[in-house]
């Protein structure tokens, strides 16, 4: 029993805490990112979560890659790498059939993007976002996680809407300018 008082009178140290960036609210895909929109969370130094949580001062004014959920941890796969879209355009991430097609692409580039339907008979394919610039390939660290990885073009924003649908209902491919 003197051995059970022992125990409980001891008491872990507390772990070392970090700052991460973390939503302060839901927040859409392409949204440059203001102070009221980044709150800050601690997690334990040297855990996985440190090592990927980005602070709160590296993520304001970076433009988001998809939806983000109200509390969600602000990492690099999630922001984008560089500048955003152009007032008036949208930042669109697209996943391409053919990974190689990858290989040839840089931030900065212009492409012209193909949609081939899906179905029986013979396809018609028609060229959907003409113009498009490459903003990133891969995740923000410039890695190729993904395969397909995701490029994020900056299309107008009727491009945006014809390229959300066709890759539901179609392949796609590029066409380098």
């Amino acid at each position: 029993s003197s051995l059970l008082l022992e125990l409980v009178g001891q008491t872990r140290p507390a772990p070392d805490l970090v700052s991460v960036a973390v939503t302060a609210s839901g927040i859409r895909s392409g949204t440059v990112l203001g102070p009221d929109d980044v709150g800050a969370d601690q997690v334990a130094a040297g855990s996985r979560l440190a090592q990927v949580g980005l602070p709160r001062a590296a993520v304001v004014g970076r433009t988001t890659i998809g939806d983000l959920a109200p509390g969600e941890m602000l990492t690099a796969t999630r922001l984008l790498n560089g500048e955003g879209a152009a007032p008036g355009l949208a930042t669109v991430p697209v996943r391409f059939d053919d990974a190689q097609l990858t290989a040839f692409l840089e931030p900065g580039m212009r492409v012209d993007i193909v949609w081939t339907p899906d179905g029986l008979g013979e396809a018609t394919s028609e060229i959907i976002a003409a113009d498009a610039r490459v903003l990133q390939v891969g995740d923000a660290g410039g890695s190729l996680v993904d395969s397909p990885p995701t490029v994020l073009l900056e299309v107008d924003r009727a491009a945006s809407v014809r390229l959300a649908g066709a890759q539901r209902s179609g392949s796609l491919s590029v066409l380098l300018r």
